[in-house]
């Protein structure tokens, strides 16, 4: 129940960003619109990476939507952490907030802080991180004059952040692909062979064999 309920509740705040995130005229009906909005959520939370799109996000309309990419990234980092780490960092960010209440009531009254954050959790999350940001320094570097050179600063950010967080447990694409360097495609190849976390909607070896 609780999965069904967490899965739910963020791909309909994922939906509900992605229609608001969405440019006056790439979408003409409104309908269209809910529909592209709650399929693209659906689609990235799950890391499917179907895309009603021909060209996923690199479609001209689209590639210099940033908040719309940012948005996705985020569903399908989600979706690829794992739903035990979900669980736990809720307990976590829950009991921070509770002993944090109780200090303002009481402030003489110092609470014990437990160890909430397992150690699967600590793993999940840290290689996580540190997989995202080479990938990004990576795709950033070896991409900057070739298929991200027609986008802003910002946008050769955004662009590599969310080419080092597709392969390893999405499928969609802001850029294209059969421009990608060599060496960006090597880096793309081990990104998706480590793929995502345990207990989540990603494949791969999983991020924690990998620390391991």
């Amino acid at each position: 129940k609780k999965i069904v309920l967490l899965t739910f509740a963020i791909e309909f705040l994922g939906a509900g960003l992605i229609f608001f995130s969405l440019e006056s005229g790439t979408v003409q009906v409104f309908i269209n619109k809910v529909f592209f909005s709650v399929f693209h959520s659906i689609s990235g939370f799950c890391n499917a990476g179907f895309s009603t799109l021909e060209n996923s996000l690199y479609e001209p309309e689209f590639q210099f939507n940033y908040p719309l990419q940012l948005i996705i990234v985020v569903l399908f980092i989600l979706g690829g952490i794992g739903f035990p780490i979900l669980f736990n960092i809720y307990k976590y960010l829950t009991y921070y907030f509770r002993n944090q209440y109780a200090k303002m009531l009481h402030p003489a009254n110092s609470a014990h802080t437990p160890w909430v954050i397992s150690l699967n959790t600590r793993i999940v999350l840290v290689t996580t991180s540190a997989l995202l940001i080479i990938g990004t320094i990576f795709f950033y570097f070896f991409e900057y004059n070739n298929t991200l050179q027609e986008h802003s600063w910002f946008g050769k950010i955004v662009v590599s952040f969310f080419g080092a967080a597709t392969p390893r447990t999405a499928g969609f694409n802001s850029v294209d692909m059969s421009a990608l360097n060599f060496s960006t495609l090597m880096i793309i190849f081990i990104l998706m062979w480590i793929g995502a976390s345990p207990g989540s909607t990603g494949g791969g070896i999983k991020t924690s064999t990998f620390a391991l």
